[in-house]
């Protein structure tokens, strides 16, 4: 079996100047062996709640209220996890990648 990977991008709005401002969404994405895996289903979850989206998917999360927790799973492919933790409040863009590359 494929551990699945899953690519999270936090989105923020374009802006020409200084620090752009935080969107509230969180773009899944999910690889197996480096190449796009789709119809992959996965919980999002944060302090504020709990959502289903299946990937490529975008989810709306609002503002950081404690980790960011992914799990995604896919028929034939090994269940995959990964904890973002929110640095004291901090938002900005990231991208983190768990799994088989």
């Amino acid at each position: 079996m494929i551990r699945i990977s899953i690519i999270l991008t936090t989105l923020l709005l374009a802006s020409c100047a200084g620090l752009t401002p935080y969107s509230g969404k969180v773009g899944i994405l999910t690889t197996a062996k480096s190449q796009p895996l789709e119809e992959a289903t996965c919980e999002v979850e944060t302090g504020a709640g709990r959502w289903t989206v299946q990937t490529p998917g975008l989810v709306t999360v609002g503002q950081p209220a404690g980790d960011l927790r992914v799990v995604c799973t896919k028929p034939g492919y090994r269940t995959s996890e990964v904890i973002h933790r929110n640095p004291g409040g901090r938002t900005g863009s990231s991208r983190v990648g768990i799994g088989v590359a």
